[in-house]
Formats: structure tokens, C-alpha cells, sequence
């Protein structure tokens, strides 16, 4: 593995760890409950849900995240 392919690794990782440690923090802080998350949804329940809404909306809050960091 050359050294670009080495460093890069290296980077992606250091980038996930710290918005690992941004995401903790930032849940710690909120100080919230419950836990949940958009992958825990039922839509089996007749409550109206449009399952292709919400994953847009995770792929939109993932890209996000991502642009904003």
C-alpha cells in the first residue's frame, strides 16, 4: 500500500472518529429520554407514514452532516 493510500486512510478515519465523538456529545448533551432513530420507525402501523419521505430525509440529514463538517 503506498504511502497517499496510507495517509488517506488515516484521515478517513480520524474524520470518523471525531464526528463519532461530535455525535456523542452532542446526544449526551440533549439529555433526551428515550433513544430513537429513523432506522427504529414502524411503518407497519396505519399511522400514514411515507417510508420514501423519511429515507430522503436520512439521505438529506446524512449529506448534511457531511457538508458541515
Amino acid at each position: 500500500m503506498s504511502f497517499e493510500e496510507r495517509l488517506g486512510l488515516l484521515v478517513d478515519r480520524e474524520m470518523t472518529d471525531r464526528l463519532d465523538r461530535r455525535l456523542k456529545n452532542r446526544l449526551l448533551q440533549a439529555k433526551l429520554k428515550q433513544n430513537a432513530c429513523l432506522e427504529d420507525v414502524n411503518y407497519q402501523a396505519d399511522r400514514g407514514l411515507d417510508k420514501a419521505l423519511y429515507r430522503a430525509y436520512r439521505i438529506a440529514s446524512g449529506l448534511k452532516n457531511i457538508l458541515m463538517s
